[in-house]
């Protein structure tokens, strides 16, 4: 059986157009590409199948992908009430997915928090290799600031968005904010809304913009920041650039500083990569109350006495060593790819 035809038959289980809502949010699938609400929902599903193969990269990126949209169909099945978090059960999954939220990026925070106190937002550079330890960094700091947790949540994905070719599809990503979006109305809209919500946006990929298109995006950002400046009374702003650890990154017009040498009007933060996760770290977060706690209700019958002594986590790069946490500890089969849709920021 091919994996299209796998994928089409996990669909049939998905009838109701939240679902498939649900399955884009997931896959991020820029507004633009998405499925008018009035699509008949084969019509849609199939609108799925051909974005998420693409084009690109050749046949290994082609069913990598294909893969990925499996894995969130499936994900999306085993849901009980969609499409709002809040309705739906707590499953194993996700209490797994909010213990590593307890995990160590302490360098991280410290900088990211040091610069929110002073100056209530900015543009922030998080690196890491990886798409999952970059969501669940993204998610850490997020979370960390209960106003940007509740705020407004926007993400842009760049590697297939419309936005790498003509930047107006820039503006799609909120109509959530206002009605035929365009840079002045989200401006003004957006600095509405901050007099009473934080707001975080998050776009990944911004090495992929063309050097015009980046410049473009500067520059809205540099509006929206003034705007945001003169208000008397107003929440957090938050603009963060997720790319990989790469020197050679090219994301000019932005250039960043360390949080050490933060100024009164400095807003281009570097925060620190994540390049790895300390095992002696881990094999103490495993000891913690948090942690025994949940792992004694989910995990009833299992001797936990002595379980940093089973486990020695050889590895230290953030991905393998979470997805060794996942199977050997968390006992699932599927690694981090089964709680990695829970670090997806809502939207």
């Amino acid at each position: 059986m091919t994996i299209i035809k796998e994928i089409y038959d996990l669909f049939e289980q998905l009838t109701q157009p939240a679902q498939i809502e649900r399955v884009m949010q997931l896959m991020e699938m820029p507004n633009d590409w998405r499925p008018s609400k009035h699509t008949k929902l084969y019509n849609a599903k199939t609108e799925i199948v051909s974005w998420a193969e693409g084009k690109e990269n050749g046949e290994d990126y082609r069913l990598e992908r294909l893969k990925n949209l499996k894995t969130k169909i499936i994900f999306v099945i085993g849901e009980i009430n969609l499409p709002s978090k809040q309705h739906r059960k707590e499953s194993v999954e996700q209490k797994f997915a909010e213990l590593l939220s307890s995990l160590n990026c302490d360098e991280q925070l410290k900088s990211f928090c040091q610069v929110l106190n002073s100056q209530s937002g900015g543009v922030f550079l998080i690196q890491a290799m990886h798409d999952e330890i970059q969501r669940w960094l993204v998610q850490r700091l997020v979370n960390y600031q209960p106003s940007l947790a509740t705020g407004k949540q926007i993400y842009i994905k760049t590697q297939k968005h419309n936005v790498r070719w003509n930047f107006e599809a820039f503006w799609t990503e909120f109509n959530s904010v206002c009605k035929n979006p365009s840079c002045d109305s989200v401006i003004q809209e957006l600095t509405e809304l901050c007099k009473t919500k934080s707001i975080v946006i998050t776009i990944y990929g911004l090495r992929l913009l063309n050097e015009n298109n980046r410049r473009q995006l500067y520059n809205f950002w540099l509006r929206l920041w003034e705007q945001f400046r003169q208000l008397e009374k107003h929440s957090f702003l938050v603009l963060f650039l997720v790319e990989e650890n790469n020197a050679n990154c090219k994301l000019s017009p932005f250039k960043f500083i360390e949080s050490t040498y933060v100024g009164e009007y400095q807003q281009n933060i570097l925060l620190p990569p994540l390049d790895n996760i300390s095992s002696t770290h881990v094999r103490s977060w495993l000891t913690t109350e948090q942690v025994i706690s949940q792992l004694k209700i989910i995990f009833p019958k299992r001797n936990l006495n002595n379980i940093v002594e089973h486990y020695h986590f050889e590895e230290e790069e953030p991905l393998a060593l979470l997805n060794e946490i996942c199977q050997e500890v968390f006992q699932i089969q599927d690694g981090i790819a089964a709680i990695e849709p829970y670090w997806k920021l809502a939207g």
